[in-house]
Parts: structure tokens; C-alpha cells; sequence
């Protein structure tokens, strides 16, 4: 069966449940569309992997790593995951809350610079999001930065993207070291990645 052009799903699709909506992003590895579950007409935000990394185990469990990180929480300020599998046709998705709004890396560009009371109040969503991980799974989530952060039309904060998350009971670590140079810890560069801590998210 031939898999269909992933980056330009068509309005109406049906990906494991899930019917496309329209694109709403894109990343390194997956395309982003809001779409509905079809049998709870629920609004989703579907993440595709693209097919340039289908063919690729570390990327494909990297993926997956991604909606087990996130599906073991329940939590405000972490953006919440519904369902992940592969379809027939060699479509790999995961399907997590849909939040109307925009990334912190939007709305800099947008404003040029936030308060000092928005950035606490941003600083403190995060830390709850993180101590709450930390203490629930001992997770470490690997790539805080503007882009990972969404902010709802309520104001409300959400950490997303847990593609290079560490989830303390996970077996899965992945080839080598993943992160965003200019918000990755100095000893996640220098590639001293230290097990069981969480001071890199810190940082």
C-alpha cells in the first residue's frame, strides 16, 4: 500500500481515527495538524512522523518515546496524550490535546520582549510541569526552550514535546546525544550526560 504525501495530508483524511483538519506546523521530524477523533469528536493536535525517519528505528522509538513520556502524566501546565500508533500504510502518528494559542517563541517574536511578571509566571507553570514530572516518573525532559512552551488564548501555560524526554522506568535511551545548542545544559554539549538528575531542565 503507498504512503500517502505526509507533509500535505488533505483536508478529511483519516489517520488512525483521527480526521485532518489542517496543517498547523512542522518540525525536524513530524508534521503537526489539528484534527478530530472521530469517535469522540474531540479536537487533537496529530503529530506525523515524516517519512524520511520511518525507515529508522532509533527515530521511530524516539517518536513513540515521545507519547509514553507524556501519556503517564496528568497535569496543567503538560499538554496531554491521547493515542499513538502506525496505520497500515506506514503512517506513524500520535494524537495529543489540541491548545488554542501560541508557542512562547511566537509570541517574543510577535512582542519583541515579555514582562518581567509574564516570565514569572511562565518560570513557575514550568516548574510545577517539571517538579511534577520529576517526582511522579523522575523525568527529565531534554529540550526546554520558547518553541516547546505553548500559551493558551486563556493565558494558560503548557509544557509539549517530549522527544528527547528520560522517563526514570523507561528502557529506552536512543544512539547518541540529541538537544538545541542554544538551550541545552554545558555538560549535555560536552556529552557528560548525567543519569538520574534533572539538572540539565533546570538550567
Amino acid at each position: 500500500m503507498q504512503t500517502p504525501d505526509i507533509e500535505h495530508l488533505p483536508a478529511g483524511t483519516t489517520v488512525g481515527g483521527f480526521r485532518i483538519d489542517r496543517r498547523i506546523g512542522e518540525g525536524a521530524m513530524a508534521v503537526v495538524y489539528k484534527a478530530v477523533q472521530v469517535s469522540l469528536e474531540r479536537p487533537v493536535a496529530l503529530k506525523v512522523l515524516l517519512p524520511a525517519f520511518t525507515e529508522d528505528q532509533d527515530y521511530i522509538n524516539r517518536f513513540f518515546n515521545e507519547a509514553r513520556s507524556a501519556a503517564v502524566f496528568s497535569h496543567p501546565n503538560i499538554v496531554q496524550a491521547f493515542d499513538a500508533g502506525v496505520t497500515e500504510n506506514n503512517i506513524y502518528y500520535f494524537a495529543m490535546e489540541y491548545v488554542q494559542g501560541e508557542t512562547l517563541a511566537d509570541l517574543i517574536e510577535r512582542q519583541g520582549t515579555i514582562t518581567i511578571q509574564n516570565a514569572l509566571k511562565i518560570a513557575l507553570s514550568l516548574a510545577r510541569a517539571l517538579d511534577y514530572g520529576w517526582h511522579k516518573q523522575g523525568l527529565s525532559h531534554g529540550d526546554i526552550k520558547p518553541a516547546n512552551i505553548l500559551i493558551t488564548e486563556h493565558n494558560e501555560i503548557k509544557l509539549a514535546d517530549f522527544g528527547l524526554a528520560k522517563v526514570r522506568s523507561s528502557d529506552f535511551e536512543g544512539d547518541g546525544v540529541m538537544l538545541t545548542p542554544l538551550y541545552a545544559a554545558p555538560e549535555l554539549i560536552q556529552g557528560n550526560i548525567l543519569p538520574d538528575t534533572c539538572t540539565a531542565d533546570i538550567y
